[in-house]
């Protein structure tokens, strides 16, 4: 799949979600699940979150197509949000709206903090990448 919206369609189906149900689940419009699917917008950070819980997978997932999480044992755990990724209807009812936005700024602190742990990994790798390359074509001078 080659992009977020035919993965958000294909976890779906997988799960036999009807559009209207899902956005039940994230909090949402019908709509906008069918705009996400359709690549027409893309999620913000707080539904990509709820998207990932809903449909029983993983940010990383959703975003990327790697790491895809199990559906309905909720084994494993978000990367983004170190979470685990079972849905878990009427976890909304239990909270107050102090509570549930502290957990999602808490859960954007994580997202952040993960990001910046990404670039590091890239600029280390480009680092490793250069020096690389001119260590071989100081080889090739000398030897």
């Amino acid at each position: 799949m080659k992009n977020i919206g035919s993965r958000i369609a294909s976890r779906r189906k997988l799960l036999g979600l009807k559009g209207k149900e899902l956005a039940e689940r994230v909090g949402c419009h019908p709509p906008d699940i069918s705009d996400w699917e359709k690549s027409k917008n893309i999620p913000s950070v707080e539904s990509l979150i709820k998207l990932a819980r809903a449909l029983n997978t993983t940010e990383t997932w959703l975003v990327s197509g790697k790491n895809p999480g199990v559906a309905g044992k909720g084994e494993e755990t978000s990367k983004i949000t170190r979470m685990p990724i079972e849905y878990k209807g009427g976890d909304e009812d239990n909270n107050s709206e102090f509570q549930r936005q502290e957990e999602m700024l808490n859960d954007k602190r994580r997202i952040i903090e993960y990001l910046d742990k990404e670039i590091l990994e890239l600029k280390s790798r480009i680092t490793k990448l250069e020096g690389g390359k001119s260590g071989e074509s100081s080889k090739n001078l000398t030897g």
